[in-house]
């Protein structure tokens, strides 16, 4: 999947059968092999914050017993030392406030018309949004000049259908400003993935602390906690999966220079508003931090929990979360792009672990990916694909220059990958042999 490889979610899902009814588990791997990011994701996050409290004291998933209104998803003792805990799990992204809806709307409307003009001319552009200005009881509001319900003019088709036709090399980029568009419209070298097409220099903002993703998203889940027993803790599990207000939570220096609506205030405003129906807000991002001076990456977790009063022993408890969650592969913004891309799909190219060589002068050890091999010999790759997933240079396959020295495969073994892992490894040990080196 993305987060988490596909071994480690089905690994999840057995662990769970327990904890799962036939309705439960159905409705999880349906979301989880949803071909829509909104679906699969959460699914993924929701999975995993349920898994990771398997080993507290006593873990019901949406309980039976439950009369109040819809199940939470999770009733857990042992999370706080004194009292049980009921716990909804949700996950939010910046789709709606980033302005991909628009700008995705209007890119597509100028890709039709030119592909009308010359068949396949648009899947090749590429389109930058210019920003727009509001100032809203004193504050900068920045939009994307992408309007909704856009449709081109006459004289815009016009425009285009020249600029297409005009077979200029280089072709140089189109302007268009009307009716509330400004857009600059660049043809690449290469086909262009949808929702990878447009770019705009405003970030994803948000200026109202109620009207946002976040606090929408927190007040729809209200619902499946009002009916907690009396004295069971209250608690919502937010998890990014694509939101930069939430990512901002846990990054080393956030954004200060822009007066907007932060996670925190958005939050704290929800807890304000909602006294009394909820006790806690629990903040999981995901983090892929690249090190100074260094090509690693280092991966993990980031909870941040908000409440009105604190309550003795969950942050210890959030802590062991932290510990017990795989280790993100990816951001959450990643993790969308890459997702909506397929590159998560079962029946796509696999995700290959690297090349390693060592020799001792009379040996050579030589790993590589198996599920390269098996996706080259499947036809899901070319051979040019498949020898750089192998190493192969410029100065011939590695395996020929192997031969060249007189080595030859005298051993092949497998290693198993592990559960974080959704490649294994082919060794392949070679040592000197008189049939492929002269006589000595």
């Amino acid at each position: 999947m993305a987060i988490f490889t596909r071994r480690r979610i089905q690994a999840m899902l057995n662990d769970l059968r327990p904890l799962l009814d036939g309705n439960k588990r159905a409705d999880l791997v349906a979301r989880l092999n949803n071909k829509r990011v909104e679906q699969a994701l959460p699914a993924e996050m929701e999975l995993a914050l349920v898994w990771a409290m398997k080993d507290f004291d006593c873990l019901e998933v949406e309980p039976d017993w439950w009369v109040n209104g819809k199940k939470p998803d999770a009733y857990v003792e042992g999370l706080l030392p004194d009292r049980p805990a009921v716990v909804e799990i949700a996950s939010t992204n910046d789709n709606s406030i980033s302005g991909e809806q628009l700008m995705d709307r209007c890119s597509q409307t100028i890709v039709a018309h030119a592909n009308a003009v010359k068949k396949g001319f648009g899947d090749y552009l590429y389109f930058q949004f210019a920003e727009t200005t509001e100032i809203e009881r004193g504050i900068r509001m920045r939009g994307i000049a992408a309007p909704r319900n856009y449709v081109l003019s006459d004289a815009a088709k016009a425009l285009i259908k020249e600029w297409v036709l005009s077979n200029n090399e280089p072709v140089q980029r189109l302007r268009i400003e009307e009716s509330g568009l400004c857009v600059e419209i660049e043809k690449k070298n290469y086909k262009q993935i949808r929702y990878h097409n447009f770019w705009t220099t405003r970030p994803p903002r948000v200026y109202s602390e109620t009207d946002n993703p976040i606090y929408n998203v927190l007040s729809q889940k209200l619902s499946q906690i009002d009916g907690a027993p009396e004295g069971t803790y209250r608690i919502i599990f937010l998890s990014e999966i694509g939101s930069r207000t939430l990512d901002e939570l846990g990054a080393p220096f956030p954004n200060v220079v822009e007066r907007n609506a932060t996670a925190e205030k958005i939050i704290r405003r929800f807890l304000s508003d909602k006294k009394g129906r909820v006790d806690a807000v629990v903040v999981f991002v995901p983090k892929k931090d690249y090190q100074s001076f260094s090509q690693e990456t280092q991966r993990s977790w980031k909870a941040v929990v908000f409440w009105d009063d604190e309550a003795p022993g969950l942050l210890d408890s959030l802590r062991k979360i932290e510990a017990t969650l795989p280790l993100p592969r990816f951001t959450g913004s990643q993790a969308r792009s890459l997702f909506r891309q397929g590159a998560f799909a079962p029946e796509g190219r696999g995700w290959y672990g690297g090349v390693s060589m060592t020799s001792t002068g009379s040996d050579i050890t030589y790993r590589m990916s198996s599920r390269a091999l098996q996706d080259f010999l499947a036809g899901r790759i070319t051979e040019d694909q498949f020898r750089h997933f192998i190493g192969d240079a410029d100065n011939g396959p590695t395996v020929g220059r192997f031969l060249d020295q007189g080595f030859m495969i005298s051993e092949i073994s497998f290693e198993k990958g592990n559960v974080d892992e959704d490649d294994d490894t082919l060794v392949l040990r070679f040592t000197k042999d008189p049939a492929a080196h002269s006589f000595e």
